[in-house]
């Protein structure tokens, strides 16, 4: 009875040594392959040779006799084939338990979810200013293109019009393309005509469209049309 008594707590006291000895090995994995290998709070070592890329799979391999391991696989990563007691998920990050070795392969998606609601706005004002540098570059060169042909056009009519112009009449006609809009009584004096020639040189050129008359009595005006 003794003799058993005395084993049974041999016994007990070798599964205490052994659970006492036994430590827990903290393996954090990154995006690139390195890991941190701490325990008891205390870092261990810090390696790339336990990680492996083919492609877009990662493999890591680690063991260690009469340790219990915990390995934290980098953000976004997908499981692909894993040995391991345990799977859980800590601050969306899977974490794998196993006791002496653990090996696993895995790749890793890109995580957008963070950046996204910043992404959006950036996206639309880049859009919105790509839209309005193109509308308003086009809008303004039609316009000018516009407004040009507009001018050599009448450019064009004015000086095949001068062409079957008297001596008096392309000087009232110059004369208006220096002053614009402007009195007659002024413009009389600007060209030393006559006054009764001055009024008929103006209604001939009213005649070939080539100016308008406004107003009344001593405010009346003239300008090229």
């Amino acid at each position: 009875m003794q003799s058993k008594l005395i084993t049974s707590l041999i016994f007990i006291v070798f599964l205490l040594v052994n659970v006492s000895a036994q430590h827990i090995i903290s393996i954090d994995l990154d995006n690139t392959g390195i890991a941190k290998l701490s325990g008891d709070n205390n870092l261990i070592e810090t390696t790339s040779n336990l990680t492996f890329k083919q492609g877009e799979i990662w493999s890591f391999s680690y063991s260690s006799p009469g340790n219990s391991l915990e390995v934290f696989l980098p953000a976004g990563a997908e499981v692909l084939d894993v040995s391991a007691n345990h799977i859980s998920v800590q601050d969306e990050r899977i974490v794998l338990y196993s006791d002496s070795s653990i090996d696993v392969k895995y790749k890793i998606n890109q995580v957008y979810n963070d950046y996204l609601p910043y992404l959006i706005p950036v996206i639309l004002i880049i859009i919105i200013l790509i839209v309005r540098f193109f509308y308003f570059h086009i809008f303004r060169k039609n316009k000018t293109t516009k407004k040009d042909k507009t001018e050599s056009k009448s450019q064009d009519k004015l000086n095949i019009l001068k062409k079957v112009l008297n001596e008096r009449e392309k000087i009232i006609i110059n004369n208006l393309k220096k002053s614009g809009k402007i009195k007659m009584s002024h413009l009389r004096k600007l060209t030393y005509i006559p006054k009764a020639s001055f009024s008929r040189h103006i209604q001939e050129l009213e005649k070939k469209g080539l100016i308008n008359r406004s107003g009344e009595g001593k405010n009346k005006f003239v300008e090229i049309k």
